[in-house]
């Protein structure tokens, strides 16, 4: 037992109080107090994820949110294993943002993002299931992800791992505001795929591509509304 974790008798009725998720497939998310969410697991799990688990828990970051606090009923083993609970983040889902956000900002954030990415890539940390809805942009310019308990601890520390979670990454940006379509420019298609399939360009440097590409060619491009635009109008 570790010093992340709690053992409760029963969960108290006032972890299921405030519902904000139950359409995952692995857990449903409540609303456990002004700051944090508690995330209970829809199956049981094995050994070996929670041995993940408790890895998890012992990172810190200001933007990646990993489990806090593993909650378990009755005793510590994975049969009585139910949930963990985690920072609560405020923010719209990247598909949710607003447009008038400036492109420049939200590009900012993900460079910090990326940064923290390569940080825990060092630690041997692989990052799966960072989709949209896992990506959120919060009021005071940060963009977080969310819901990482598929990440694993791994003995790797190698450049394929952090080539592997900057792709992770990259893909949820580039479907999210460029997309895999034709493009007028083939250096543009070449960095597409460069970063999304491969993951040799960080995200961040094929937006700011793309934006010296708009205001030299398309249009004058200030906010995300403005960028998707520009999208639009070099497709082929």
């Amino acid at each position: 037992m570790t010093d992340k974790s709690i053992v409760l008798p029963e969960i108290p009725k006032s972890f299921y109080e405030n519902l904000l998720d139950d359409r995952g497939f692995q857990g449903i998310i409540y609303k456990y107090s002004d700051d944090m969410i508690y995330k209970e697991y829809k199956h049981s799990i094995c050994s070996y994820t929670l041995l993940h688990l408790e890895e998890l828990s012992r990172q810190k970051s200001d933007l990646i949110v990993f489990p806090k606090i593993l909650v378990f009923e009755k005793s510590y083993s994975y049969d009585n294993f139910k949930g963990y609970l985690a920072d609560y983040v405020e923010g719209n889902v990247i598909y949710k943002m607003n447009g008038e956000i400036f492109i420049d900002n939200f590009i900012n954030a993900l460079i910090n993002l990326e940064k923290e990415i390569i940080r825990i890539s060092q630690k041997g940390i692989r990052m799966t299931d960072m989709h949209q809805e896992n990506l959120l942009y919060t009021k005071d310019n940060r963009l977080i992800a969310i819901d990482t308990d598929l990440f694993e601890r791994t003995y790797e520390d190698s450049i394929k791992l952090v080539r592997d979670n900057i792709k992770e990454l990259s893909e949820s940006i580039i479907s999210e505001l460029i997309t895999l379509a034709k493009l007028e420019s083939d250096r543009l298609n070449n960095m597409v795929n460069s970063c999304a399939v491969y993951g040799k360009i960080k995200p961040s440097y094929v937006l700011k591509e793309f934006v010296d590409y708009f205001n030299s060619n398309v249009l004058h491009v200030e906010t995300v509304d403005d960028f998707r635009q520009g999208i639009k109008l070099i497709k082929k």
